[in-house]
């Protein structure tokens, strides 16, 4: 029976717990919680630091905190799909993907039309240029707790619900970089990255598949030229210009893996040992305690700072993202494109389409570099926390009628 593994509910509660805090703190005393924030822990105008090829202003706490916690978390994420898509029995690998793949298509479009019909002339237009992206990624945090709540934590939707949510946030952080160009990207850089990335795994990564010899064998099992090599992309991909949350993906490919797939975040791979699960697993204790400062940070929701993007955001994400999922997949279906799973009705592909709608993780991320103002990025926040209590009070409302039996009961 499929289960997923406790960390992701641990996650989950630790940013939860860390937004709360931070919305608590930004409404009783705003000078203090932007002062945390904006925080420099390097003055900028120190030589060797103008020197440094990397984007001086993460080096404020928020900002550090936000990339360098999001690049453990997408890593966790970039290593499940990454393991789905390699092995024969992955997720990625089976027959109705492309359900989940034209719905992931279908919520881009939808939070599109719903950001573009919903936006106004004037002020805010001229700050949200490139705002129309905020809406595209997902959260698999989020999307987990949702689909847990409305399914059941051992329901057959929440592997798709997991699925569609990764390659959202993934994808959601791309779409800014090649629609929303908002800086320079270094080409040399990205090429010292993929040489780092390719250089482990020549020497380390691959002797582990291919058994070459005993010492060979050994030595594709320690962690520590993974973590050498893994800092080393991170460095190098800071340098490239692009979205500094995405820098350890470049390593995943390089760590000797297992053989078998067993589901996204499963929970029998708790118990494996090959080094990409346990440098997951290494990695899950920091990435707690860097969520929840992700969600201090990230999470202060100023109760004040009601705008036209909060009404954008808020509509987008609770409407056009899971009224777009839930129309292009009925359209593949009735099409021939896809085949719906037997075992998941209609009702299913919507419910799954408002689970993994909701995100804030990624969503947060691109409203810091594409909204230009405090006024829209602040409703921004607060169309994230609308959402929150939306989808919650929604998942609430179906989990009561499947109690009192208005609905069939999770598998």
């Amino acid at each position: 029976m499929y289960r997923v593994t406790p960390v992701i509910p641990q996650i989950s509660a630790a940013m939860l717990a860390g937004m709360a805090l931070g919305t608590a703190w930004v409404n009783l005393s705003p000078e203090s919680y932007y002062d945390m924030v904006e925080f420099r822990l390097i003055d900028p105008q120190l030589a060797f630091i103008r020197a440094l090829p990397f984007d001086i202003k993460l080096l404020t706490f928020g900002r550090f905190l936000a990339h360098s916690a999001t690049a453990l978390l997408f890593f966790v994420i970039g290593k499940e799909l990454w393991e789905s898509a390699l092995f024969q029995r992955g997720f990625l690998r089976r027959r109705d993907m492309g359900l989940w793949a034209i719905m992931c298509l279908g919520g881009f479009l939808g939070a599109l039309v719903t950001w573009w019909l919903t936006q106004t002339k004037g002020q805010i237009e001229q700050i949200t240029t490139y705002g129309w992206s905020v809406p595209f990624g997902g959260d698999v945090l989020l999307a987990y707790m949702m689909g847990k709540m409305i399914f059941g934590g051992k329901h057959r939707a929440i592997e798709p619900i997991l699925a569609i949510a990764g390659v959202s946030s993934i994808l959601g952080l791309l779409f800014m970089v090649a629609l929303d160009p908002i800086g320079d990207i270094s080409f040399f850089y990205l090429f010292m990255t993929g040489l780092c990335s390719f250089l482990t795994w020549r020497f380390f990564g691959r002797f582990a598949p291919l058994a070459l010899s005993e010492r060979d064998k050994e030595n594709a099992k320690h962690l520590t030229p993974y973590l050498i090599g893994a800092c080393f992309c991170f460095l190098f991909f800071w340098g490239s210009g692009l979205p500094l949350t995405l820098g350890l993906l470049p390593i995943i490919p390089a760590i000797a893996h297992g053989s078998h797939a067993f589901g996204l975040f499963s929970m029998p791979e708790r118990f494996l040992h090959d080094p990409l699960n346990r440098m997951t697993h290494l990695m899950t204790p920091p990435l707690v305690i860097t969520m929840a400062l992700f969600g201090l940070t990230q999470g202060g929701i100023d109760f004040q700072a009601f705008n036209q993007v909060t009404l954008s955001l808020w509509l987008s994400m609770m409407v056009g993202k899971p009224l777009g999922m839930f129309i292009m997949a009925l359209l593949a279906i009735s099409f021939g494109l896809v085949v719906r799973p037997l075992d998941l009705s209609k009702r299913d592909l919507a419910l799954i389409a408002v689970s993994s709608a909701l995100a804030f993780v990624t969503p947060s991320l691109v409203a810091d570099v594409t909204l230009l103002g405090g006024i829209a990025r602040e409703g921004a926040r607060l169309g994230f926390g609308l959402a929150l209590l939306s989808g919650l009070a929604f998942a609430q409302m179906i989990y009561i009628m499947r109690g009192v039996g208005n609905l069939p009961q999770a598998k």
